[in-house]
């Protein structure tokens, strides 16, 4: 299970699950990565429906994870809305705010890892995108 919440500045809370449209070769909404080593997570998920109505995405990087909660860093374009009608599709870290993501429970004999994360991001055309709640327990790669 994955989710997270979406609260624009308008103030209107949606719970985002994401979702991909299959095709020839398949697709995957949420794919994650952990390396052990370096303690490195990425988690990346999309949401696109069949009619593109909704076309978003996010990506979340963190380097030098511990169990509990870690800091996130700025990084480049961490969420995405394709369909924003202003054009300013890219939202980055805004590091004013609250940005973290906590390691609850890394499992590496089944390569699970669970934990939870929040942030706030902003495009260039100043509007913001509250993840809050988010939650993940994923089968990583490495």
């Amino acid at each position: 299970m994955y989710l997270w919440q979406k609260l624009p500045q308008l103030k209107e809370q949606r719970e985002w699950t994401p979702h991909c449209i299959s095709d020839f070769f398949g697709c995957s909404a949420v794919d994650c990565q952990y390396y052990v080593g370096s303690r490195t997570i990425e988690l990346v998920a999309i949401k696109e429906n069949h009619d593109k109505s909704i076309n978003q995405g996010m990506t979340l990087v963190k380097y030098n994870t511990n169990i509990g909660e870690n800091e996130i860093t700025y990084k480049s374009s961490v969420y995405s809305d394709l369909n924003n009608k202003s054009g300013c599709f890219s939202y980055f870290i805004d590091t004013s705010f609250t940005r973290t993501v906590s390691i609850i429970k890394v499992d590496s004999l089944d390569y699970i890892i669970s934990g939870t994360f929040e942030f706030t991001a902003v495009n260039q055309c100043f509007d913001t995108v509250k993840i809050t709640d988010g939650y993940f327990d994923l089968k990583y790669r490495f």
